[in-house]
Protein backbone atom coordinates (compact mmCIF):
# COMPACT_ATOMS: atom_id res chain seq x y z
CA UNK A 1 0.00 0.00 0.00
CA UNK A 2 2.55 2.07 0.64
CA UNK A 3 4.29 1.64 -2.95
CA UNK A 4 0.69 2.82 -4.50
CA UNK A 5 0.25 5.64 -2.49
CA UNK A 6 4.00 6.89 -3.88
CA UNK A 7 2.95 6.26 -7.52
CA UNK A 8 -0.82 7.93 -6.67
CA UNK A 9 1.34 11.26 -5.65
CA UNK A 10 3.55 10.78 -8.54
CA UNK A 11 0.97 10.70 -11.36
CA UNK A 12 -0.97 13.85 -9.60
CA UNK A 13 1.63 15.87 -9.30
CA UNK A 14 1.73 17.04 -12.91
CA UNK A 15 -1.98 17.84 -12.82
CA UNK A 16 -1.47 19.80 -9.82
CA UNK A 17 1.04 22.23 -11.05
CA UNK A 18 -1.59 22.84 -13.93
CA UNK A 19 -4.04 24.45 -12.00
CA UNK A 20 -1.80 26.04 -9.28
CA UNK A 21 -2.41 29.69 -8.42
CA UNK A 22 0.39 31.73 -9.61
CA UNK A 23 1.60 35.26 -10.23
CA UNK A 24 4.18 34.41 -13.30
CA UNK A 25 3.17 31.82 -15.75
CA UNK A 26 6.84 31.01 -16.67
CA UNK A 27 7.30 29.87 -13.29
CA UNK A 28 4.24 27.37 -13.26
CA UNK A 29 5.53 26.47 -16.37
CA UNK A 30 9.01 26.04 -15.23
CA UNK A 31 7.41 23.47 -12.22
CA UNK A 32 5.93 21.79 -14.84
CA UNK A 33 9.23 20.86 -16.45
CA UNK A 34 10.38 19.50 -13.00
CA UNK A 35 7.55 17.33 -12.71
CA UNK A 36 8.26 15.73 -16.13
CA UNK A 37 11.43 14.91 -15.40
CA UNK A 38 10.16 13.11 -11.98
CA UNK A 39 7.34 11.51 -14.02
CA UNK A 40 10.10 10.34 -16.44
CA UNK A 41 12.14 8.72 -13.40
CA UNK A 42 14.82 11.36 -13.66
CA UNK A 43 14.90 11.83 -10.20
CA UNK A 44 18.09 13.24 -9.55
CA UNK A 45 17.49 15.99 -12.68
CA UNK A 46 14.38 16.57 -11.14
CA UNK A 47 15.94 17.08 -7.38
CA UNK A 48 18.65 19.35 -8.61
CA UNK A 49 15.79 21.43 -11.11
CA UNK A 50 13.46 21.78 -8.06
CA UNK A 51 16.07 22.77 -5.45
CA UNK A 52 17.27 25.50 -7.95
CA UNK A 53 13.68 26.75 -8.87
CA UNK A 54 12.74 26.90 -4.95
CA UNK A 55 13.90 29.90 -4.40
CA UNK A 56 12.40 32.04 -7.18
CA UNK A 57 9.36 30.83 -6.44
CA UNK A 58 9.89 31.97 -2.51
CA UNK A 59 10.99 35.55 -3.63
CA UNK A 60 7.63 35.94 -5.69
CA UNK A 61 5.85 34.31 -2.38
CA UNK A 62 4.00 31.40 -4.57
CA UNK A 63 2.60 29.20 -1.97
CA UNK A 64 0.91 27.14 -4.48
CA UNK A 65 4.46 26.62 -6.74
CA UNK A 66 6.41 26.37 -3.04
CA UNK A 67 4.05 23.56 -2.19
CA UNK A 68 4.57 21.62 -5.71
CA UNK A 69 8.06 22.17 -5.28
CA UNK A 70 8.51 20.88 -2.08
CA UNK A 71 6.30 17.82 -2.92
CA UNK A 72 8.39 17.23 -6.03
CA UNK A 73 11.72 17.22 -3.73
CA UNK A 74 9.93 15.26 -1.22
CA UNK A 75 9.11 12.24 -4.19
CA UNK A 76 12.67 12.42 -4.99
CA UNK A 77 14.33 11.79 -2.11
CA UNK A 78 11.67 9.13 -1.33
CA UNK A 79 12.97 7.13 -4.27
CA UNK A 80 16.77 7.42 -3.87
CA UNK A 81 15.78 6.30 0.11
CA UNK A 82 16.32 9.76 1.73
CA UNK A 83 13.71 8.99 3.79
CA UNK A 84 14.84 11.31 6.82
CA UNK A 85 15.16 14.15 4.23
CA UNK A 86 11.91 13.30 2.44
CA UNK A 87 9.98 13.15 5.59
CA UNK A 88 11.68 17.16 6.31
CA UNK A 89 10.35 18.36 2.46
CA UNK A 90 6.67 16.63 2.83
CA UNK A 91 6.74 18.45 6.68
CA UNK A 92 7.55 21.78 4.89
CA UNK A 93 4.93 21.64 2.37
CA UNK A 94 2.31 20.78 5.10
CA UNK A 95 3.14 23.75 6.78
CA UNK A 96 2.90 25.68 3.93
CA UNK A 97 -0.47 24.15 3.45
CA UNK A 98 -1.67 25.20 7.05
CA UNK A 99 -0.54 29.06 6.66
CA UNK A 100 -2.11 29.30 3.18
CA UNK A 101 -5.34 27.69 4.27
CA UNK A 102 -5.36 25.49 1.20
CA UNK A 103 -8.36 23.25 2.67
CA UNK A 104 -10.72 26.40 3.08
CA UNK A 105 -9.65 26.99 -0.73
CA UNK A 106 -10.28 23.62 -1.61
CA UNK A 107 -13.60 23.81 -0.05
CA UNK A 108 -15.15 26.19 -3.08
CA UNK A 109 -16.95 24.55 -5.61
CA UNK A 110 -14.47 25.49 -8.66
CA UNK A 111 -13.31 22.44 -10.40
CA UNK A 112 -9.65 23.46 -10.15
CA UNK A 113 -9.78 23.50 -6.47
CA UNK A 114 -10.34 19.77 -6.66
CA UNK A 115 -6.88 18.95 -7.70
CA UNK A 116 -5.96 20.13 -4.43
CA UNK A 117 -7.53 17.26 -2.42
CA UNK A 118 -5.87 15.11 -4.84
CA UNK A 119 -2.26 16.28 -3.90
CA UNK A 120 -2.38 17.23 -0.33
CA UNK A 121 -4.42 14.06 1.13
CA UNK A 122 -1.56 12.24 -0.27
CA UNK A 123 0.96 14.00 1.11
CA UNK A 124 -0.89 13.78 4.76
CA UNK A 125 -0.63 10.31 4.35
CA UNK A 126 2.59 10.09 3.44
CA UNK A 127 3.47 11.78 6.39
CA UNK A 128 1.63 9.86 8.81
CA UNK A 129 3.40 6.75 7.11
CA UNK A 130 6.98 8.42 7.82
CA UNK A 131 6.86 9.13 10.83
CA UNK A 132 5.17 6.24 12.26
CA UNK A 133 8.17 4.57 10.38
CA UNK A 134 10.65 6.84 12.97
CA UNK A 135 8.44 6.54 15.36
CA UNK A 136 7.01 9.61 15.73
CA UNK A 137 3.73 9.13 17.25
CA UNK A 138 2.46 12.76 18.41
CA UNK A 139 3.20 14.19 14.89
CA UNK A 140 1.94 11.21 13.12
CA UNK A 141 -1.50 12.13 14.83
CA UNK A 142 -1.35 15.08 14.08
CA UNK A 143 -1.24 14.66 10.31
CA UNK A 144 -3.54 12.09 10.71
CA UNK A 145 -5.94 14.64 12.02
CA UNK A 146 -5.48 17.28 9.32
CA UNK A 147 -5.74 14.29 6.73
CA UNK A 148 -9.16 13.36 8.07
CA UNK A 149 -10.35 17.00 8.15
CA UNK A 150 -9.28 16.93 4.04
CA UNK A 151 -10.83 13.53 3.61
CA UNK A 152 -14.15 14.16 5.52
CA UNK A 153 -14.87 17.18 3.04
CA UNK A 154 -13.14 15.27 0.02
CA UNK A 155 -15.62 14.60 -2.59
CA UNK A 156 -13.40 12.02 -4.52
CA UNK A 157 -14.75 8.25 -3.70
CA UNK A 158 -11.53 6.46 -4.97
CA UNK A 159 -9.05 8.72 -2.76
CA UNK A 160 -11.08 8.43 -0.18
CA UNK A 161 -11.13 4.72 0.06
CA UNK A 162 -7.26 4.77 -1.06
CA UNK A 163 -5.75 6.52 1.81
CA UNK A 164 -8.09 6.39 4.46
CA UNK A 165 -6.24 2.94 5.71
CA UNK A 166 -2.86 5.17 5.64
CA UNK A 167 -5.19 7.98 7.96
CA UNK A 168 -6.55 5.67 10.26
CA UNK A 169 -3.26 4.06 11.45
CA UNK A 170 -2.86 6.51 14.58
CA UNK A 171 -6.18 7.01 15.47
CA UNK A 172 -6.01 2.97 16.19
CA UNK A 173 -2.89 3.32 18.20
CA UNK A 174 -3.95 5.81 20.06
CA UNK A 175 -7.36 4.48 21.18
CA UNK A 176 -9.42 6.94 19.12
CA UNK A 177 -12.03 4.94 18.03
CA UNK A 178 -15.57 7.11 17.61
CA UNK A 179 -13.49 9.51 15.60
CA UNK A 180 -12.81 8.02 12.74
CA UNK A 181 -15.32 5.22 12.77
CA UNK A 182 -17.70 7.04 10.79
CA UNK A 183 -15.31 7.61 7.44
CA UNK A 184 -13.73 4.03 8.00
CA UNK A 185 -17.29 3.20 7.38
CA UNK A 186 -17.97 5.06 4.51
CA UNK A 187 -14.80 4.29 2.86
CA UNK A 188 -15.20 0.71 3.03
CA UNK A 189 -18.32 1.24 0.90
CA UNK A 190 -16.18 3.12 -1.78
CA UNK A 191 -13.48 0.46 -1.89
CA UNK A 192 -16.24 -2.01 -2.09
CA UNK A 193 -18.32 -0.38 -4.91
CA UNK A 194 -14.56 0.68 -6.94
CA UNK A 195 -13.94 -2.70 -6.43
CA UNK A 196 -10.22 -2.41 -4.50
CA UNK A 197 -10.49 -5.17 -3.17
CA UNK A 198 -7.13 -4.73 -1.20
CA UNK A 199 -8.30 -1.72 0.71
CA UNK A 200 -11.20 -2.40 1.35
CA UNK A 201 -10.02 -5.84 3.23
CA UNK A 202 -7.39 -3.07 4.89
CA UNK A 203 -10.79 -1.11 5.77
CA UNK A 204 -12.59 -4.49 7.01
CA UNK A 205 -9.66 -5.17 9.42
CA UNK A 206 -9.38 -1.53 10.87
CA UNK A 207 -13.13 -1.75 11.11
CA UNK A 208 -13.20 -4.99 13.48
CA UNK A 209 -10.57 -3.16 15.55
CA UNK A 210 -12.59 0.00 16.28
CA UNK A 211 -16.00 -2.56 16.81
CA UNK A 212 -13.90 -5.11 19.68
CA UNK A 213 -12.42 -2.23 21.05
CA UNK A 214 -15.35 0.60 21.72
CA UNK A 215 -18.21 -0.85 20.86
CA UNK A 216 -17.88 -4.54 22.30
CA UNK A 217 -19.76 -6.54 19.72
CA UNK A 218 -21.11 -10.02 19.71
CA UNK A 219 -19.25 -12.48 16.86
CA UNK A 220 -22.76 -12.65 15.00
CA UNK A 221 -22.65 -8.50 15.40
CA UNK A 222 -19.53 -8.20 13.27
CA UNK A 223 -20.56 -7.63 9.71
CA UNK A 224 -17.11 -6.54 8.66
CA UNK A 225 -15.93 -10.09 9.54
CA UNK A 226 -18.25 -11.42 6.98
CA UNK A 227 -17.13 -9.14 4.41
CA UNK A 228 -14.39 -9.33 5.02
CA UNK A 229 -14.39 -13.55 4.73
CA UNK A 230 -15.44 -12.69 1.27
CA UNK A 231 -12.86 -10.37 0.55
CA UNK A 232 -10.38 -12.83 1.22
CA UNK A 233 -11.02 -15.10 -1.73
CA UNK A 234 -10.54 -11.79 -4.08
CA UNK A 235 -7.77 -9.70 -2.23
CA UNK A 236 -4.54 -9.88 -4.26
CA UNK A 237 -2.34 -8.94 -1.34
CA UNK A 238 -0.49 -11.01 0.74
CA UNK A 239 0.29 -9.06 3.68
CA UNK A 240 -2.93 -7.66 4.25
CA UNK A 241 -5.09 -11.03 3.77
CA UNK A 242 -2.21 -12.63 6.51
CA UNK A 243 -2.72 -8.95 8.84
CA UNK A 244 -6.94 -9.55 8.32
CA UNK A 245 -6.74 -13.31 9.69
CA UNK A 246 -4.63 -12.46 12.34
CA UNK A 247 -7.02 -9.82 13.67
CA UNK A 248 -10.06 -11.41 12.89
CA UNK A 249 -8.81 -14.94 14.95
CA UNK A 250 -7.40 -12.69 18.07
CA UNK A 251 -10.94 -11.09 18.05
CA UNK A 252 -12.58 -14.58 17.24
CA UNK A 253 -10.83 -16.18 20.19
CA UNK A 254 -11.23 -13.90 22.37
CA UNK A 255 -14.84 -13.47 22.00
CA UNK A 256 -15.19 -17.47 21.78
CA UNK A 257 -13.71 -17.36 25.68
CA UNK A 258 -16.24 -14.97 27.15
CA UNK A 259 -19.35 -16.61 25.43
CA UNK A 260 -17.58 -20.26 27.01
CA UNK A 261 -17.40 -18.50 30.68
CA UNK A 262 -20.93 -16.87 30.28
CA UNK A 263 -21.89 -20.57 29.29
CA UNK A 264 -20.26 -22.06 32.21
CA UNK A 265 -21.35 -19.13 34.71
CA UNK A 266 -25.43 -19.78 33.55
CA UNK A 267 -25.16 -23.63 33.70
CA UNK A 268 -23.79 -23.54 36.94
CA UNK A 269 -26.59 -21.03 38.21
CA UNK A 270 -29.28 -23.46 36.75
CA UNK A 271 -27.37 -26.82 38.59
CA UNK A 272 -28.11 -24.73 41.84
CA UNK A 273 -31.84 -23.12 41.30
CA UNK A 274 -33.30 -25.81 39.33
CA UNK A 275 -34.58 -29.62 40.15
CA UNK A 276 -32.30 -31.92 38.37
CA UNK A 277 -34.57 -33.82 35.20
CA UNK A 278 -33.00 -36.59 33.25
CA UNK A 279 -33.00 -35.08 29.14
CA UNK A 280 -34.69 -37.28 26.81
CA UNK A 281 -32.89 -39.89 24.24
CA UNK A 282 -32.62 -38.59 20.71
CA UNK A 283 -35.22 -40.51 18.67
CA UNK A 284 -32.58 -40.99 15.60
CA UNK A 285 -31.10 -44.26 16.23
CA UNK A 286 -28.08 -42.84 14.53
CA UNK A 287 -25.27 -41.42 16.99
CA UNK A 288 -22.55 -39.53 15.61
CA UNK A 289 -19.74 -37.91 16.29
CA UNK A 290 -21.58 -34.39 17.15
CA UNK A 291 -23.61 -36.36 19.98
CA UNK A 292 -19.96 -38.30 21.56
CA UNK A 293 -18.34 -34.50 21.51
CA UNK A 294 -21.97 -32.87 22.84
CA UNK A 295 -21.63 -35.90 25.57
CA UNK A 296 -17.81 -35.47 26.29
CA UNK A 297 -18.41 -31.44 27.36
CA UNK A 298 -21.63 -31.72 29.15
CA UNK A 299 -19.19 -34.45 31.05
CA UNK A 300 -16.24 -32.09 31.52
CA UNK A 301 -18.68 -29.26 32.66
CA UNK A 302 -20.51 -31.64 35.25
CA UNK A 303 -16.51 -32.48 36.71
CA UNK A 304 -15.92 -29.05 36.91
CA UNK A 305 -18.64 -27.70 38.65
CA UNK A 306 -18.93 -30.68 40.64
CA UNK A 307 -15.20 -30.07 41.54
CA UNK A 308 -16.23 -26.22 42.36
CA UNK A 309 -19.24 -27.18 44.34
CA UNK A 310 -17.39 -29.55 46.40
CA UNK A 311 -14.41 -27.17 47.27
CA UNK A 312 -17.16 -24.83 48.37
CA UNK A 313 -19.09 -27.02 50.41
CA UNK A 314 -16.17 -28.97 52.62
CA UNK A 315 -15.88 -26.40 55.26
CA UNK A 316 -11.93 -28.90 56.32
CA UNK A 317 -10.65 -28.06 52.93
CA UNK A 318 -11.27 -24.15 53.98
CA UNK A 319 -10.05 -24.63 56.98
CA UNK A 320 -7.34 -26.50 56.83
CA UNK A 321 -6.32 -23.46 53.46
CA UNK A 322 -6.71 -21.18 55.82
CA UNK A 323 -4.25 -22.62 58.88
CA UNK A 324 -1.91 -22.74 56.55
CA UNK A 325 -2.10 -19.17 55.57
CA UNK A 326 -1.79 -18.45 59.39
CA UNK A 327 1.12 -20.01 59.70
CA UNK A 328 2.92 -18.65 56.95
CA UNK A 329 2.28 -15.05 57.99
CA UNK A 330 2.98 -16.11 61.61
CA UNK A 331 6.83 -17.67 60.06
CA UNK A 332 7.32 -14.43 58.07
CA UNK A 333 6.39 -12.32 61.59
CA UNK A 334 8.96 -14.29 63.58
CA UNK A 335 11.63 -14.31 61.22
CA UNK A 336 11.71 -10.48 61.01
CA UNK A 337 11.41 -10.20 64.55
CA UNK A 338 14.54 -12.43 65.07
CA UNK A 339 16.44 -10.71 62.76
CA UNK A 340 15.67 -7.47 64.19
CA UNK A 341 17.09 -8.27 67.52
CA UNK A 342 20.22 -9.82 65.97
CA UNK A 343 20.57 -6.48 64.07
CA UNK A 344 20.02 -4.54 67.53
CA UNK A 345 21.96 -7.44 69.45
CA UNK A 346 24.99 -6.91 67.06
CA UNK A 347 25.16 -2.94 66.93
CA UNK A 348 24.70 -2.67 70.79
CA UNK A 349 28.01 -5.31 70.98
CA UNK A 350 29.89 -3.37 68.04
CA UNK A 351 29.04 0.02 70.25
CA UNK A 352 30.58 -1.41 73.56
CA UNK A 353 34.04 -2.89 71.77
CA UNK A 354 34.43 0.12 70.18
CA UNK A 355 34.15 2.09 73.66
CA UNK A 356 36.17 -0.63 75.43
CA UNK A 357 38.81 -0.17 72.62
CA UNK A 358 39.13 3.70 72.86
CA UNK A 359 38.95 3.54 76.75
CA UNK A 360 42.12 1.15 76.62
CA UNK A 361 44.15 3.43 73.85
CA UNK A 362 43.40 6.36 76.62
CA UNK A 363 44.41 4.70 79.31
CA UNK A 364 47.53 3.81 77.08
CA UNK A 365 48.27 7.41 76.11
CA UNK A 366 48.13 8.27 80.12
CA UNK A 367 50.95 5.43 80.33
CA UNK A 368 52.78 6.92 77.88
CA UNK A 369 52.57 10.61 79.48
CA UNK A 370 53.98 8.74 82.76
CA UNK A 371 56.33 7.13 81.53
CA UNK A 372 57.72 10.12 79.54
CA UNK A 373 57.39 12.41 82.99
CA UNK A 374 59.04 9.41 85.09
CA UNK A 375 61.59 8.14 82.81
CA UNK A 376 62.80 11.38 81.20
CA UNK A 377 61.68 14.90 83.34
CA UNK A 378 61.97 12.98 86.72
CA UNK A 379 65.61 11.69 86.53
CA UNK A 380 67.05 14.45 84.46
CA UNK A 381 65.62 16.46 87.59
CA UNK A 382 67.26 13.89 90.22
CA UNK A 383 70.61 13.97 88.21
CA UNK A 384 70.44 17.77 88.50
CA UNK A 385 70.12 17.76 92.46
CA UNK A 386 72.86 15.65 92.68
CA UNK A 387 75.11 17.89 91.03
CA UNK A 388 73.99 20.70 93.03
CA UNK A 389 74.45 18.86 96.48
CA UNK A 390 77.82 18.09 95.73
CA UNK A 391 79.56 20.61 92.97
CA UNK A 392 76.79 23.51 93.38
CA UNK A 393 75.59 25.17 90.22
CA UNK A 394 77.71 24.42 87.37
CA UNK A 395 77.48 24.42 83.60
CA UNK A 396 76.53 21.29 83.29
CA UNK A 397 73.76 21.26 86.14
CA UNK A 398 72.48 24.22 84.25
CA UNK A 399 72.36 22.32 80.54
CA UNK A 400 70.64 19.43 81.98
CA UNK A 401 68.01 22.13 83.71
CA UNK A 402 67.08 23.62 80.96
CA UNK A 403 67.07 20.06 78.67
CA UNK A 404 64.33 19.37 81.81
CA UNK A 405 62.39 22.39 81.04
CA UNK A 406 62.39 21.72 77.63
CA UNK A 407 60.82 18.41 77.82
CA UNK A 408 58.57 19.22 80.51
CA UNK A 409 57.45 22.05 77.20
CA UNK A 410 57.11 19.17 74.92
CA UNK A 411 54.96 16.94 76.72
CA UNK A 412 52.99 19.77 77.77
CA UNK A 413 52.31 20.76 74.20
CA UNK A 414 51.25 17.40 73.37
CA UNK A 415 48.23 17.47 75.90
CA UNK A 416 46.62 20.79 74.89
CA UNK A 417 44.48 19.93 72.40
CA UNK A 418 44.93 22.05 68.94
CA UNK A 419 43.37 25.49 67.84
CA UNK A 420 40.92 24.02 64.93
CA UNK A 421 38.68 26.90 65.19
CA UNK A 422 40.89 29.28 63.82
CA UNK A 423 43.51 27.07 61.63
CA UNK A 424 42.88 23.83 59.56
CA UNK A 425 44.71 20.90 59.70
CA UNK A 426 47.49 22.09 57.44
CA UNK A 427 48.65 24.62 59.01
CA UNK A 428 48.32 22.69 62.69
CA UNK A 429 50.77 19.92 61.19
CA UNK A 430 52.99 22.42 59.64
CA UNK A 431 53.43 24.01 63.13
CA UNK A 432 53.79 20.36 64.89
CA UNK A 433 56.94 19.88 62.36
CA UNK A 434 58.25 23.09 63.17
CA UNK A 435 58.31 22.58 66.94
CA UNK A 436 59.52 18.74 66.78
CA UNK A 437 62.30 19.71 64.43
CA UNK A 438 65.79 19.04 66.25
CA UNK A 439 64.56 16.83 69.16
CA UNK A 440 66.92 14.23 69.61
CA UNK A 441 68.89 14.83 67.05
CA UNK A 442 65.87 14.12 64.25
CA UNK A 443 64.95 16.66 61.72
CA UNK A 444 61.26 16.32 61.00
CA UNK A 445 59.77 17.82 57.16
CA UNK A 446 56.27 18.71 56.67
CA UNK A 447 54.38 18.56 52.77
CA UNK A 448 50.89 19.11 51.74
CA UNK A 449 49.47 18.22 48.15
CA UNK A 450 47.86 19.80 46.04
CA UNK A 451 48.81 23.21 46.64
CA UNK A 452 45.52 24.79 46.38
CA UNK A 453 43.46 22.28 48.36
CA UNK A 454 40.98 23.61 50.70
CA UNK A 455 41.16 21.93 54.10
CA UNK A 456 39.47 23.90 55.96
CA UNK A 457 36.22 21.31 55.16
CA UNK A 458 37.74 18.74 56.77
CA UNK A 459 35.86 18.28 60.11
CA UNK A 460 37.16 19.42 63.50
CA UNK A 461 36.36 15.95 64.95
CA UNK A 462 38.76 14.27 61.80
CA UNK A 463 41.37 16.80 62.31
CA UNK A 464 41.92 16.76 66.21
CA UNK A 465 42.07 12.54 65.22
CA UNK A 466 45.01 12.89 62.55
CA UNK A 467 46.73 14.85 64.38
CA UNK A 468 46.99 12.52 67.57
CA UNK A 469 48.08 10.20 65.56
CA UNK A 470 50.66 12.17 63.78
CA UNK A 471 51.65 12.69 67.25
CA UNK A 472 51.63 9.11 68.74
CA UNK A 473 53.68 7.99 65.36
CA UNK A 474 56.51 10.57 65.31
CA UNK A 475 57.10 9.48 68.82
CA UNK A 476 57.01 6.08 68.37
CA UNK A 477 59.81 7.23 65.35
CA UNK A 478 61.90 8.77 68.12
CA UNK A 479 61.71 6.57 70.67
CA UNK A 480 62.16 2.89 69.15
CA UNK A 481 63.73 3.54 65.26
CA UNK A 482 66.93 6.22 66.50
CA UNK A 483 65.62 7.73 62.81
CA UNK A 484 67.31 10.99 62.24
CA UNK A 485 64.70 12.02 59.34
CA UNK A 486 61.15 11.87 60.23
CA UNK A 487 58.84 12.97 57.04
CA UNK A 488 55.54 14.04 57.35
CA UNK A 489 53.08 14.34 54.22
CA UNK A 490 49.09 15.90 54.01
CA UNK A 491 47.71 14.74 50.80
CA UNK A 492 44.37 14.25 49.03
CA UNK A 493 44.11 10.92 46.63
CA UNK A 494 42.73 10.56 43.29
CA UNK A 495 38.80 9.92 45.30
CA UNK A 496 39.31 13.13 47.42
CA UNK A 497 40.63 10.83 50.15
CA UNK A 498 42.94 12.53 53.30
CA UNK A 499 46.07 10.61 53.39
CA UNK A 500 48.01 10.89 56.11
CA UNK A 501 51.81 9.30 55.62
CA UNK A 502 54.57 9.47 58.52
CA UNK A 503 58.09 7.87 57.47
CA UNK A 504 61.59 7.66 58.83
CA UNK A 505 64.80 6.60 57.82
CA UNK A 506 65.32 4.43 61.11
CA UNK A 507 65.28 0.67 61.90
CA UNK A 508 62.47 -1.61 62.31
CA UNK A 509 60.28 -0.51 64.98
CA UNK A 510 57.49 -2.50 66.56
CA UNK A 511 55.77 -0.83 69.18
CA UNK A 512 55.02 -1.96 72.21
CA UNK A 513 51.65 -3.17 73.20
CA UNK A 514 49.75 -1.08 75.37
CA UNK A 515 49.84 -3.80 78.30
CA UNK A 516 53.84 -3.16 77.95
CA UNK A 517 53.63 -0.19 79.35
CA UNK A 518 53.74 1.90 75.25
CA UNK A 519 51.63 3.17 73.18
CA UNK A 520 51.67 0.73 70.55
CA UNK A 521 49.42 0.62 67.61
CA UNK A 522 46.39 0.11 69.77
CA UNK A 523 45.38 3.58 70.52
CA UNK A 524 46.37 5.08 66.27
CA UNK A 525 43.78 2.06 65.35
CA UNK A 526 41.23 2.89 67.39
CA UNK A 527 41.48 6.72 66.72
CA UNK A 528 41.29 5.83 62.66
CA UNK A 529 38.40 3.40 63.43
CA UNK A 530 36.62 6.34 65.30
CA UNK A 531 36.66 8.33 62.11
CA UNK A 532 36.06 5.68 59.56
CA UNK A 533 39.22 5.47 58.35
CA UNK A 534 42.39 2.52 58.01
CA UNK A 535 45.53 2.53 59.08
CA UNK A 536 48.76 0.30 57.77
CA UNK A 537 52.19 0.10 59.27
CA UNK A 538 54.98 -1.57 57.32
CA UNK A 539 58.90 -1.11 57.01
CA UNK A 540 60.85 -1.42 54.28
CA UNK A 541 65.12 -1.49 53.23
CA UNK A 542 64.90 2.67 53.74
CA UNK A 543 62.72 2.40 56.94
CA UNK A 544 58.98 2.84 58.39
CA UNK A 545 55.73 4.13 57.15
CA UNK A 546 52.40 4.75 59.21
CA UNK A 547 49.71 5.49 56.12
CA UNK A 548 46.24 6.74 56.92
CA UNK A 549 42.91 7.25 54.60
CA UNK A 550 40.00 8.79 55.62
CA UNK A 551 37.27 10.05 53.32
CA UNK A 552 36.18 13.33 53.13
Amino acid sequence: MTNWLRIFVLLLLFVVVETAVANDSTLVERVSQVSALLQQQRYDDALNAAERLLPEAMEQQDAMSQGAIRNIMGSCRMHRGEYQKALREYTVCADISEKADFLHIAKNNEPKNHVMFQLYIPIYAELVVLNQQFGNTVEALHYAKTGLRWLSVCNDNQLRATMMPHIAGPFLNNKEYRLVYPLLKQSFADAAELELYDCALLLSTELIVCEDKEYKKRPDEYDWIKAGDMLLTIAKSEDVKNNYVRIRDQVLAKQRIKSREDTTTATSHEMTSMPYSKPEMPNDTTVGTDTAKADSLIQDQSVALQSRHDARTNPFSLLWESWVLILIMSLIVVTCVYLFLIRRWYKRRKDEDHQKSFIEGQESERSRLAKELHDGVANQLLAVEMKLSTDGLTPQAMELLNESREQVRHVSHELLPPDFIHYSLDEILEQYSTQTDGLRKCAVTYTSTPQDADWSCISQTTAKEVFRITQEAVGNALKHSSASMISIGLHLDENQNVMLVVSDNGSKAVPESSGAGGIGMTTMYQRAKSIGGTLEFYHHQYGNVIKLVVKR
